[in-house]
């Protein structure tokens, strides 16, 4: 068995990274090895492999002694640099240290929120995936001499002494990885393009690793709102018209799996031109799946999930960045872009905005020159800085920054003017005066307020 050396690699980067909460460094072993699943015990069930506590928002009250590690922006900036040099070399031909610097920093600001928000996944989920399939897959690196994860009922184990949690260190660990590598960030980044999505090809990958290992890990998004959700893929299958895909879903705890009759599937239908996914849950009706996840967890460099564009493409589709945030949760913050399309945000159903200065955040990487409408409404009385931050492969485009105070109900709207070269500019179109809907945007609530705001913004757009 060959080390598992290169997520423990990225975990020897982030060393120095300011941290709060529980320090984020010391590994619960040493001597951590890939194991295929022949090596392995038994199939994963849920019921024993799954933990015995379920997944967690950081300002939930379930476990709410959990602080999850937080990490500073400017080492989030070194960190990127520092790792992404050699893979984005390797993996798609393009030289990091040739761009911009001002496009690694907004990058490097998008992955801050993030990861300090937890907004780019649902509360602790990729760490409990990847956690209990590491402790499968290598019983050995269980911690506490015991014999399943599901024998874990909490993250902080043993509650009795704060500062020995080695399962808790292993749930983040695994969830900064998926932040700050740059496979792991590349491998999710068909969330922001679906159409990169083949689902026939996803599936054949899938099932031939869970053939293999026995388990894969799944990322589930919605394609509208892009919020998203980490699965682990235990077995599957196949019908005539459809696959499915059964897993382990940590938002459930493991003593959850003994009492269901049918276990969370994920079901592809197969009978049509293309396959298309049922929805899971609430809302996620996409997924992908990307096997570098499994090259950070299990030491495993095989073939990558997807095939990004390589050269001038990846720069512009991987690198380019339009970025705007808000400082404040008191407001919601829509960006209506030059096609008409609003900007994405990350949307976690744990998400937490006060974990980061900046409490509101839209962007889209590939960007294209042009207008950017920007909304701004107020959900209570409140004082906000807007940051309007564009890069491309050649430079700088925009970076502004304007404060203001609002009312409740009360929209402010910005033109962002990103030209194809030189600098942009960022300009408050009403000076002041409230949007003639604020007594009914106050009526229907903030996020209707807001969605109202974005079609006004294009409404105004089609008649200049």
């Amino acid at each position: 068995m060959r080390p598992a050396t290169t997520r423990r690699g990225l975990l020897a980067s982030l060393a120095g990274l300011s941290l709060t909460g529980r320090a984020l460094g010391a590994a619960v072993d040493g001597g951590r090895t890939a194991a295929t699943r022949t090596q392995s015990a038994a199939a994963f069930e849920p019921a024993r492999h799954g933990f015995g506590f379920r997944n967690w928002s950081t300002r939930g009250e379930t476990y709410a002694d959990h602080d999850h590690a937080a990490v500073g922006e400017e080492r989030v900036r070194r960190v990127l640099g520092r790792r992404w040099r050699t893979p984005a070399k390797r993996s798609l031909g393009v030289d990091v240290t040739s761009l911009a610097g001002s496009v690694l920093d907004a990058i490097a600001t998008q992955v801050y929120v993030s990861v300090n928000q937890q907004s780019a996944t649902n509360g602790h989920c990729y760490g409990m995936v990847f956690a209990a399939q590491q402790f499968y897959e290598n019983p050995d690196s269980m911690p506490l001499d015991r014999e399943s994860a599901s024998e874990f009922g909490h993250p902080d184990a043993p509650v009795e002494d704060a500062d020995v949690a080695p399962v808790a260190r292993e749930v983040d660990q695994y969830h900064l990885t998926q932040f700050l590598d740059l496979r792991a960030w590349l491998g999710r980044r068909a969330m922001l393009t679906p159409e990169w999505i083949d689902y026939e090809r996803q599936l054949d990958r899938v099932t031939s690793v869970v053939d293999e290992f026995g388990t894969a890990g799944l990322t589930v998004f919605d394609g509208g709102t892009r919020a998203s959700h980490q699965v682990l893929v235990y077995d599957y299958r196949r019908e005539p018209d459809a696959t499915r895909l059964l897993v382990y879903d940590p938002n459930y705890p493991a003593r959850w799996y003994e009492s269901v009759d049918a276990p969370p599937t994920i079901t592809v239908d197969t009978g049509g031109s293309r396959p298309t996914v049922r929805q899971y849950g609430d809302a996620y009706d996409e997924f992908v799946f990307n096997r570098r996840d499994r090259a950070i967890a299990a030491g495993h460099r095989d073939a990558a999930s997807l095939d990004p564009p390589t050269g001038e493409d990846a720069r512009e589709e991987l690198f380019d960045l339009a970025l705007f945030l808000v400082d404040s949760d008191e407001v919601s913050l829509t960006v209506v872009g030059p096609d008409d399309r609003p900007l994405g945000r990350d949307d976690g159903a744990y998400a937490d905005p006060t974990r980061s200065e900046y409490s509101r955040m839209r962007y889209r990487y590939g960007f294209s020159p042009g207008r950017y409408d920007v909304s701004i409404v107020g959900e209570s009385d409140a004082e906000y800085e807007l940051t309007a931050v564009v890069a491309d492969a050649d430079g700088e485009r925009l970076d502004a920054r304007r404060t203001s105070g609002i009312r409740a109900g009360e929209v402010h709207r910005y033109a962002a003017e990103v030209p194809a070269s030189g600098a942009g500019s960022l300009e408050r179109l009403d000076r002041g005066s409230s949007w003639p809907l604020t007594v009914g945007a106050v009526g229907l609530g903030a996020g209707t307020a807001a969605a109202a705001a974005g079609t006004y913004v294009r409404a105004r757009r089609r008649t200049e």
